[in-house]
């Protein structure tokens, strides 16, 4: 699945069965190469750097912000790893 069919089911996570679902298709993806498969700490590093800034990014989509992350945040955050963006 390319990178914005990924945005595309990350914006439609709303559950927690969701997430699971949307975790085992980003690793499909980076499993057959569609994705860049990053190191661990690489990851992380990218899951550090969006969630620390995840107020900012919730204020640029439109999407109210608050501390109780929705599971579709949680999905962008693991996204956001993967992408180390």
């Amino acid at each position: 699945m390319d990178i914005d069919s990924l945005q595309d089911t990350a914006d439609s996570v709303s559950s927690r069965d969701d997430l699971v679902r949307f975790i085992g298709i980003l690793t499909k993806s980076i499993l057959s190469g569609e994705v860049p498969m990053l190191k661990s700490y690489e990851v992380m590093d990218g899951c550090e750097s969006f969630t620390a800034n995840i107020h900012g990014w919730c204020r640029n989509q439109n999407i109210p912000f608050d501390e109780k992350p929705t599971w579709k945040l949680v999905a962008w955050i693991v996204l956001a790893g993967a992408m180390n963006d």
